[in-house]
């Protein structure tokens, strides 16, 4: 639902785990989205570090468990 919102996993990401008026928000903000559509800026820290921990965790599993689109597992 929210990717199919948003269209970008790091601001549906960002909308799950604050809420989606809360990203509408920001989007509608120059100071933290350029185009409307992605967020340059993250204003709450909670925010951050929440898509910091699951970037890190999604860049692991890719790495521990893909390699070329392909399961090596």
């Amino acid at each position: 639902y929210l990717f199919d919102k948003f269209h970008k996993w790091n601001v549906a990401f960002a909308a799950y785990n604050t809420s989606e008026a809360q990203v509408l928000e920001w989007l509608n903000d120059t100071e933290y989205s350029k185009d409307g559509a992605t967020l340059k800026k993250i204003p709450d820290k909670d925010t951050r570090q929440y898509l910091k921990k699951l970037n890190k965790a999604i860049d692991y599993y890719k790495k521990t468990y893909y390699r070329n689109g392909v399961s090596v597992k």
